[in-house]
């Protein structure tokens, strides 16, 4: 595009003075921005080819430096087509390659060898199909490249002289088929010739079409090659339309078909004949092979049908789908998709995929499944295809049959990669093999790059609309005021007046001025003071945000105020966060008026406090001495009762040793009771001397293995323990820093309950695991102690800690009630707690948390 320029050329250059458009279009055209710098710096080669070239009533071309660079006179314009429909204006200036895309690999060449050689080219009459006009037009071209030469010697450019021959050539082709039409036969390499019946024979052909077709001389020769046979079904109604033209006219004008080849192969063909001179059934065809166009053609088609089909999209995986189904369409491809890279080495995952007559492989695969090299290969950025998977030798039997279960005959993948990072990976399948050409695997690699593109495009423009979101919920959210102004200066450069830009909804309840966007400070509060300009245009001049407290008189409040400068330098934006703090302001006063009646309320308060904390001190003293007496009274009243009982389970038995063969049944049964009574008495007093000894702390804790010590329990209770045939597993236990005497207590009481409510017609299994896990951000060590008891209700799970707490009768199970209380004590005494979890018949769980550190 050219745009003008009003200070970029003092003065017109000699050689753009005649006023031609292109002189002028040349002279507006901003060259600063490009390669080739200010007309004022070009060479003087440059400035005289393009004098001459400007000058010339005949059309002329400029290719200048390594970029080739366009340059064309007024002649020239209307074969680039109609303005705003071709390529004028916006060839000039452009890059050779990029204006000409269509026609480089035919010219381009031509360019190169004229610039590196030094030898002008002559070309007549060569067909150059290009794009303009919204379309590609077929034009036979003659012209002449000539080497543009500076004054130390070195070629610079290529000035191309041309004209477009187009009528010419159709004249000379009308002219020559009127001639021999054997000369014509043998004569063309470039465009086949055939000589027909309307029965569908062809009688005679120039090598150029069987080469194109695929026939050899003896299958014409043997009559195997018949026009009609070798039209397809689709094409038949469009050679049915020729042949009308040629019924009415002895000729049908060219048009586009398709020939059947001897493989069965499809050959793009420009067709057009004529009846021989007297003849109403036989005449002479031309066909020009146009596959390679129709291919270009069909290539443009496809990057705007993937163009169409991913703009406006945001969802990534929508994008990779309709990337897949443009292209899986476009190749007849049985499967094409998407797999996204785990990043563990191993594990590749397909969401979504393109199929076409076979299943979807939506999962997780495994790249050595599919070949030790596809990984590497891929991670390196490189393409791998497979043609022919069956008979591929570098896969072995098992990765062939990996492909088979997935219907891969032949398979291209090709690596997403960002900044050496394999992040994912576009496929195209077919399930039978399938040989890809350089061009087929050059546009899957394009069309991932395309879908790349668009994918990180999408990703960009879903982290900004995240980010407007957040910044306009914020705005909105917030509870101070917010704006965004622009300060106005009057002519002497003086801050008069600011108009609101954006407000968010606080600025409303903290104002009470409504529908401020657009307005002037002015026009909301007419009175406003002076310091607020001289401050915000301070912020403006110095860059440094500022923040103050001001009364509004307009509004009766006060603010604390954030200023700070936004935008570019000249914009003259400030943003604004505010908040009424006209309340603090009056509980300031307030306060201050109050200060001297508190200060005098504190002192009298402050003598009050001392004296209560001084009689505080001593009821916490009390307090102290009566735990420490009531924890040596319980100490010492179990072993005051240890001897009594002794007595009693003494002579006990000395009367039952006595008596035994004397005493009646009930009087047996009396004294047994006696006996079972004193047994629980002791038990209870040893649980009541535990559960006080854990009142009394050692000073230090030791690193405790857990494991050892279990041992240890598992020796005492060795007779419990064979009689039930209990099994006891343990898993990693730790060490810790405990008390190893009370973490002992602890483990053989929860193991010793376990055994005792078993269920009794089953194996008592003891589980006890650890783990560290965090609770409420703080780490444990989680002791894990599970059976597959008798279990209880969870109701009772507070219950069951409590001193002396029972929930079965002594004749189901004995026990003193104080096990699971010398339990909690001891985690508690490690600053830990516990838990339970269990269900009745369904055994039970307890976890014992204690702190790491």
């Amino acid at each position: 595009m050219t745009s003008p320029v009003s200070d970029n050329h003092s003065s017109i250059p000699v050689f753009l003075e005649a006023g031609s458009e292109m002189q002028r279009r040349i002279n507006e055209l901003d060259w600063s921005a490009t390669q080739l710098g200010p007309i004022a710096n070009w060479p003087p080669c440059l400035r005289t080819t393009l004098g001459i070239m400007l000058n010339s009533r005949f059309p002329m071309f400029l290719f200048w430096g390594e970029k080739h660079i366009c340059f064309y006179n007024d002649s020239y314009k209307p074969s680039l087509g109609r303005e705003g429909e071709g390529k004028h204006p916006g060839a000039l200036g452009g890059m050779a390659e990029n204006v000409f895309a269509e026609i480089w690999p035919l010219v381009g060449p031509q360019i190169v060898d004229v610039m590196s050689t030094g030898r002008a080219n002559w070309f007549e009459d060569v067909p150059v199909p290009m794009s303009r006009n919204g379309r590609i037009e077929d034009i036979y071209w003659t012209y002449s490249m000539s080497p543009v030469i500076n004054q130390d010697n070195t070629i610079e450019g290529v000035l191309v002289v041309c004209t477009e021959t187009l009528e010419k050539v159709q004249q000379r082709q009308a002219l020559e088929w009127s001639e021999s039409r054997f000369r014509q036969l043998f004569n063309s390499n470039i465009i086949g010739f055939i000589t027909w019946r309307l029965d569908g024979e062809i009688t005679e052909a120039n090598d150029a079409f069987l080469d194109m077709t695929g026939y050899s001389r003896q299958d014409l020769e043997n009559g195997h090659i018949s026009w009609s046979n070798m039209t397809p079904p689709e094409w038949t109604n469009i050679t049915q339309k020729g042949l009308d033209e040629l019924e009415k006219h002895g000729y049908f004008a060219p048009f586009e078909k398709q020939f059947f080849c001897k493989d069965g192969s499809k050959v793009d063909v420009l067709l057009a004949g004529t009846f021989y001179k007297d003849s109403r059934s036989e005449g002479i065809a031309y066909i020009l092979n146009i596959s390679e166009r129709k291919k270009n053609e069909h290539l443009i088609a496809f990057r705007l049908q993937l163009d169409e089909a991913l703009r406006g999209l945001t969802d990534i995986q929508q994008i990779q789908y309709e990337a897949a189904c443009t292209l899986g369409r476009y190749f007849g491809a049985h499967r094409v998709g998407y797999a996204e890279d785990y990043g563990d080495g191993q594990r590749v995952r397909v969401t979504r995929n393109y199929t076409n007559g076979i299943q979807g492989i939506e999962g997780i695969y495994f790249y050595d499944d599919y070949g030790p090299a596809l990984l590497d290969t891929l991670k390196k950025g490189l393409t791998v295809v497979r043609s022919d998977i069956a008979n591929d030798p570098s896969l072995s039997e098992r990765e062939k049959e990996a492909h088979a279960v997935l219907e891969l005959g032949a398979t291209v993948n090709v690596p997403l990669t960002k900044d050496g990072k394999l992040f994912g990976i576009l496929f195209l399948h077919y399930k039978n093999a399938y040989h890809f050409n350089k061009s087929e695997i050059a546009l899957i690699e394009e069309t991932a790059q395309r879908t790349w593109a668009a994918l990180e495009t999408a990703r960009a423009q879903a982290a900004l609309e995240a980010s407007e979101q957040k910044y306009y919920t914020l705005f909105d959210s917030i509870d101070e005021g917010y704006i965004i102004i622009e300060l106005i200066y009057d002519d002497a450069g003086k801050p008069v007046d600011f108009k609101y830009l954006e407000v968010n909804r606080s600025f409303e309840r903290h104002t009470g001025l409504k529908d401020a966007v657009g307005k002037y400070g002015h026009e909301l509060t007419p009175n406003t003071e002076n310091v607020w300009f001289e401050t915000y245009h301070r912020v403006l001049k110095t860059g440094e945000p500022v923040r103050f407290e001001e009364y509004n008189a307009f509004t009766n409040k006060w603010y604390s105020t954030f200023a700070f400068a936004i935008g570019t330098s000249g914009e003259n934006t400030i943003a604004i966060l505010f908040s009424d703090i006209t309340t603090t302001k009056l509980t300031e006063q307030q306060l201050r008026e109050n200060e001297s009646k508190l200060q005098l309320q504190v002192a009298a308060r402050t003598n009050e406090l001392s004296a209560a904390n001084a009689a505080l001190r001593q009821i916490n003293s009390e307090l102290s001495r009566t735990n420490t007496n009531l924890e040596e009274f319980a100490h010492a009243a179990s072993h005051d009762l240890k001897e009594p009982i002794r007595k009693i389970r003494f002579f006990a038995n000395r009367l039952k040793e006595r008596l035994e063969s004397r005493l009646a049944d009930e009087e047996a049964y009396l004294l047994s009771k006696v006996e079972s009574a004193s047994l629980r008495m002791d038990a209870l007093v040893n649980d009541l001397l535990v559960y006080s000894h854990l009142g009394h702390q050692p000073m230090e804790r030791e690193m405790v293995d857990i494991d050892v010590l279990l041992s240890q329990v598992l020796e005492d209770l060795e007779l419990d323990i064979a009689e039930s045939g209990a099994v006891l597993r343990t898993h990693q236990l730790p060490k810790i820093q405990g008390h190893k005497r009370q973490l002992q207590q602890l483990f053989q009481n929860l193991i010793s309950n376990a055994i005792k409510y078993r269920k009794p017609d089953a194996v008592p299994r003891i589980t006890i695991t650890a783990a560290e896990t965090s609770v409420n951000d703080k780490q444990y060590i989680c002791l894990s102690v599970a059976d597959n008891g008798i279990g209880f209700d969870m109701k009772y799970a507070d219950v069951i800690f409590k001193l002396f707490s029972r929930l079965h009768g002594k004749s189901e199970y004995p026990g003193t009630g104080i096990g699971l209380s010398i339990v909690k004590k001891v985690v508690e005494n490690h600053n830990g707690f516990i838990e339970v979890v269990t269900a009745d018949n369904q055994g039970a769980t307890f976890k014992i948390y204690l702190p790491i550190g």
